[in-house]
């Protein structure tokens, strides 16, 4: 991404559903802001950060002993930051 200068990155951060909307979206903001600070102080040029709030799209939790996942994986999957590139 540093030799390419006419990639944009945008940098998505998102929540699991435990908080309330008011604070799940700044949290997802300050996920999204702390990826985008790494990333330009790394020399990435053009990225822009974006609190989605609540994530979309993880796997449903499994009742403990019913399968081989961990209760909480969902929320992990949940608790993270997509990087989009585009050129």
């Amino acid at each position: 991404l540093r030799r390419s200068p006419e990639a944009e990155v945008q940098v998505l951060g998102y929540v699991d559903p435990r908080g309330g909307a008011g604070n799940n979206l700044s949290l997802s903001r300050q996920r999204a802001d702390a990826v985008a600070e790494v990333l330009t102080a790394h020399g990435v040029r053009d990225v822009t950060a974006y609190g989605r709030g609540l994530a979309g799209g993880c796997p449903k939790p499994v009742a403990a002993g019913s399968g081989d996942r961990d209760a909480d994986e969902p929320l992990q999957c949940d608790r993270r930051v997509d990087i989009v590139v585009t050129k």
